[in-house]
């Protein structure tokens, strides 16, 4: 493997993936029809450019820009959003694009970062540790019934106030 720094291996799998989850949802696309494949591979060339110039930016102020071209990479955050809506007005009202499909192209690199974020370990995608179903019902299943009341004194106890 390449040298890369430790936060720059993230942000290369998050790229990639983002590519792949492109790619593979324009196939899923083109099972529909062609228009909708296409369409989703509009969305996806799109968000993928947008996601390449921000991994840009974030190296950028990762690596110390002075606070002028900070500012400078401010202002074009803003022309980049309004060459984002260009490029979406064009794939949808010029080219006709199925705009289902450029929303799920859009929604290509969401996905990679979830998936990035869940095979990292991030706890939010974990169950809290020691937190088990409840007995009797199944997994991922809504207790259908409360449990009965129990005579045993609660294991959390206020505190005392003397």
């Amino acid at each position: 493997m390449s040298g890369a720094s430790a936060p720059e291996r993230p942000a290369r799998r998050v790229v990639r993936r983002a590519a792949a989850c492109g790619v593979g949802a324009a196939l899923i696309g083109l099972a529909f029809s062609p228009a909708i494949g296409l369409s989703v591979l509009g969305g996806a060339a799109v968000s993928f450019g947008n996601l390449l110039v921000l991994r840009r930016m974030v190296d950028g102020f990762r690596d110390g820009q002075s606070p002028g071209s900070a500012l400078i990479a401010a202002g074009l955050s803003g022309v980049r959003y309004l060459l984002l809506g260009a490029a979406l007005f064009a794939i949808i009202a010029v080219l006709k694009a199925e705009w289902i499909g450029v929303v799920c192209g859009l929604a290509a690199p969401l996905l990679a970062v979830v998936l990035e974020l869940r095979n990292s370990g991030v706890g939010i995608f974990h169950s809290p540790s020691g937190v088990t179903s409840p007995a009797g019902s199944d997994a991922g299943a809504a207790p259908t019934s409360s449990p009965p009341p129990s005579s045993t004194p609660s294991p959390i106890r206020k505190p005392r106030r003397d």
